[in-house]
């Protein structure tokens, strides 16, 4: 095989380079072999999920799927800490849309994966999963709308990344009472929005109607393997706090508080009885 050109040109003014480049290779090599012996001390490589239930999560399929995941969890940890708490504090986590694992797998590498649960409406995603990963204390289907499985007061603490930004307005209710019931007194959530950061994406008329009402619902083709229903919300803040206060105390909001790109909305549930 021929040389590029440029390749060609650099080799000949520095004969040493061709070398090096080698050299480079063979510790790549190396570094590449001792992580595949270290990690097969547990006896196999940590399963990938398939391609379609990628997509069917991030939209698309890429090297930094696992990376994002833990980016995130980095995410939620930065925001907890400015009031005062930590995800390392919480005895019971549930990721609310788990799908195959984006962000509990990297997520178990920083916590007992024991205390980890989660839950999701993609039925084939789950039983990857599970099949997968036994390693959590709880993988489930959830039906399309409430209730769950569990008990009421389970959770210290409910994250839910890119759910309630796909949901119609009278789903987002019946979801937020929901995990305000599974949710201890006193125990927190997190959930994500379509903030100010995406109203661009709507046209004239739709961004007039978001900022009367606070929430839009944007209806477009269906994504494969998910239900009809499941599209593009929008919200403001001032609807965050007016609305979801129904079921929390809003604690606060983060702009582009997840992935540089969700706004972060961080909700208590309240010791007494709900209002």
């Amino acid at each position: 095989m021929e040389f590029p050109q440029a390749l060609r040109s650099l080799f000949s003014r520095n004969p040493d380079s061709l070398a090096s480049v080698g050299k480079r290779v063979e510790e790549l090599e190396i570094r590449l072999g001792q992580f595949i012996s270290l990690v097969s001390l547990k006896d196999q490589l940590p399963p990938i999920p398939p391609k379609h239930l990628q997509i069917r999560v991030a939209g698309a399929y890429y090297p930094t799927f696992f990376q994002h995941g833990k980016d995130m969890f980095y995410d939620l940890e930065d925001f907890l800490k400015r009031e005062g708490l930590s995800l390392f504090d919480f005895d019971s986590i549930l990721d609310f849309g788990c799908g195959c694992g984006r962000f509990m797998i990297p997520m178990s590498f920083l916590l007992p994966p024991k205390k980890i649960s989660g839950t999701d409406i993609d039925k084939e995603a789950i039983q990857w999963f599970k099949a997968n990963y036994p390693c959590f204390n709880d993988l489930d289907v959830n039906g399309f709308t409430p209730p769950t499985k569990y008990a009421d007061a389970t959770f210290d603490f409910v994250f839910s990344v890119s759910i309630f930004t796909h949901l119609p307005e009278e789903m987002q209710h019946v979801w937020l009472k929901e995990l305000s019931r599974i949710i201890k007194p006193g125990g927190c959530g997190i959930f994500t929005t379509h903030g100010e950061n995406h109203f661009h994406h709507l046209n004239q008329a739709a961004r007039e109607e978001l900022m009367t009402k606070g929430f839009y619902y944007l209806m477009r083709d269906a994504t494969d393997g998910l239900p009809e229903f499941y599209q593009t919300s929008f919200h403001t803040g001032e609807y965050v706090q007016r609305e979801w206060s129904r079921y929390f105390d809003v604690l606060a909001i983060r702009k582009k508080g997840v992935g540089k790109s969700q706004d972060a909305v961080l909700v208590k549930k309240r010791i007494k009885a709900d209002r």
